[in-house]
């Protein structure tokens, strides 16, 4: 086997070489054929820092969308509140006059709270708290219930359709009390027990949340 080196003048930069009397390929000056090309791509400390970023960003925006969730369940739940106190005060009487049984008199139940059990009346025959002696005569007088009642326009999911009770943002039935001096200028007031469900009463803690008409 020979070998032979042949010079290319025209450019001064080519070289090539004969083995065997067969060209081989050019080589030029500043080529080294033990550095292979870099290949192209992200690195592991590249793709880490990527991933803790689309963390970030994940976490602030579910974190946002969890915060104007609460706001509108709330905003919604207030303007449920006026709209209750609204029909309330519109309707054309506010009680449901009894007959007493064995006597010409008659007893006046509070229309939206018959039963006395501080929650919206639903449907009579589904209600299962406070006092229900009277369940039969105030199904004779066609009393429904106050949304059946007023006809008040509301969202199916603010209404329980099987006990006729009106519902919060959180599906909790909305709260009714009647006293004078204690809720502004109104002699009743309405409230949702808010986010925790948890009603306690007037000024506990438990009550921090609610949503009521007088506020």
């Amino acid at each position: 086997m020979t070998a032979s080196v042949m010079s290319e003048p025209s450019d001064g930069c080519a070289w090539r070489v004969m083995i065997d009397g067969r060209q081989g390929p050019s080589m030029r000056r500043g080529y080294s054929p033990q550095s292979p090309p870099r290949a192209s791509g992200f690195t592991l400390l590249e793709l880490i820092f990527v991933c803790a970023v689309i963390a970030i960003l994940a976490s602030m925006t579910l974190a946002g969308s969890l915060t104007l969730r609460a706001s509108l369940r709330k905003s919604g739940t207030k303007s449920l509140v006026n709209m209750v106190v609204t029909a309330m005060i519109s309707y054309h009487q506010s009680t449901l006059p009894i007959p007493i049984s064995g006597s010409s008199e008659v007893k006046h139940l509070r229309l939206w709270d018959w039963n006395k059990d501080g929650i919206i009346d639903g449907f009579p025959d589904q209600e299962t708290l406070g006092d229900l002696s009277q369940r039969s005569e105030v199904i004779a007088k066609g009393y429904r219930g106050f949304a059946a009642m007023t006809g008040i326009s509301l969202a199916k999911r603010n209404l329980d359709q099987q006990t006729g009770k009106i519902l919060d943002a959180w599906g909790q039935p909305l709260h009714l009390d009647f006293a004078v001096n204690r809720y502004g200028d109104s002699a009743f007031g309405v409230w949702s027990a808010g986010p925790d469900g948890l009603d306690g009463g007037s000024g506990s803690p438990a009550a921090m949340d609610n949503i009521c008409s007088w506020k």
